[in-house]
């Protein structure tokens, strides 16, 4: 099974609200990027991208990734950015596996 690790020093918020702008936008959506850069950030680090995008492109990231994406990345990146504790406690669950 793999394992999602933390980077030593992560990008900041700004820099991961701009990729994950760049991923969503075109003809196709870049999940790589989605699933890189909200998988390997902790809940702390999440609510600050959620808010920064916002910020900076005065919309929901949430809303984006609806209308995007669908099925269970829709569904994961959903919860990821919204339960932020209770997607940390699963990861940390299958973490410990």
């Amino acid at each position: 099974m793999a394992t999602l690790t933390l980077p030593a020093v992560a990008p900041s918020p700004t820099q991961d609200s701009e990729r994950l702008r760049v991923a969503l936008q075109g003809w196709g959506v870049d999940q790589e990027v989605i699933i890189w850069i909200l998988g390997h950030r902790n809940a702390v680090q999440r609510k600050k991208i959620k808010e920064t995008y916002q910020q900076l492109f005065k919309e929901s990231i949430i809303h984006c990734l609806q209308s995007t994406l669908s099925g269970v990345l829709g569904v994961l990146c959903f919860h990821i950015l919204l339960c932020f504790n209770f997607m940390n406690k699963i990861f940390l669950t299958f973490n410990h596996r």
